[in-house]
């Protein structure tokens, strides 16, 4: 059997993304930590991300939206916001599987794995706003109906 090359083709925008992807077959999210950073000190920074996707093999369509960023120093956390900003990208992600379920999407806990050495294109969501005082992100008012 050969190997099938896998073509990867990234959204800019989830609710774009949201238009392409066929209803019968599920959809991938998740909320991840990404290593952006490591070039051997003991800090290292870590990319937070909801990551949405759908396989119709040999295509892997996507949306990667980044949520925030937190470091850690020997492994472990570092800095007083860490908690904070884990729980916003939790949140989202959770906003984000309300809103694909919305759409009638089949959505499965699940991340889809990448070649190392390929960049995935960062997409955003529109229908997603950071709020500083709740410090979360929250559905925007004008879409959330």
């Amino acid at each position: 059997m050969t190997p099938q090359q896998v073509i990867f083709i990234g959204y800019q925008t989830l609710e774009g993304l949201a238009q392409v992807l066929e209803r019968a077959c599920p959809v991938q999210a998740s909320a991840i930590s990404v290593a952006v950073s490591s070039d051997g000190s003991p800090i290292e920074t870590r990319q937070l991300v909801v990551m949405v996707s759908q396989v119709a093999a040999p295509i892997v369509r996507y949306c990667r939206f980044t949520t925030g960023y937190v470091q850690f120093m020997g492994g472990e956390p570092w800095g007083p916001d860490y908690t904070a900003r884990q729980k916003a990208c939790l949140e989202a992600y959770g906003l984000v599987v309300a809103w694909l379920q919305e759409q009638g999407f089949t959505v499965e806990d699940a991340t889809v794995s990448h070649p190392r050495d390929m960049t995935l294109v960062e997409g955003t969501i529109g229908f997603l706003t950071y709020d500083p005082e709740r410090t979360t992100w929250v559905r925007r008012k004008e879409t959330a109906d």
